[in-house]
């Protein structure tokens, strides 16, 4: 019977947090049943889906920046910084070239919304209450 990557990636995500022995031991025992069964081709893609259900289950903490274009490594720092965001955190850039400028922001299902838009439409709000009275 042929294993999916994922199979393979929770039966050791299951044997890593059920045992109290050493993670190097499971490891080893894991690559030499894929030694076995024939699939050590499929470590990446075993590796890809066992750090999806870390990040799924809060165990892997991942911050995802969504800006209009590229941004310095002091940029991201500052961020970080802003939000008490520790740097040892896993950090994925995406580029949205429909955002005007700013940021969003997604930490542990979280969002910060920073873009400029967001800060357009509330002084917008502002502007027509202030108009108002």
């Amino acid at each position: 019977m042929r294993y999916s990557s994922q199979q393979y990636a929770r039966a050791l995500y299951k044997a890593m947090k059920n045992s109290s022995s050493d993670s190097d031991k499971i490891i080893e025992n894991f690559v030499k049943i894929l030694k076995k069964h024939e699939v050590l081709y499929k470590g990446n893609s075993i590796l890809k889906a066992y750090r999806t259900i870390l990040i799924k289950n809060n165990e892997l903490p991942e911050v995802i920046l969504t800006c209009a274009s590229n941004v310095s490594s002091k940029t991201i720092e500052e961020v970080l910084k802003t939000l008490n965001i520790n740097n040892e955190v896993k950090l994925r850039l995406r580029i949205d070239d429909k955002m005007i400028g700013g940021a969003f922001v997604k930490y542990n299902n979280r969002l910060f919304d920073l873009s400029l838009s967001r800060r357009l439409a509330r002084l917008k709000r502002q502007l027509l209450v202030n108009s108002t009275k």
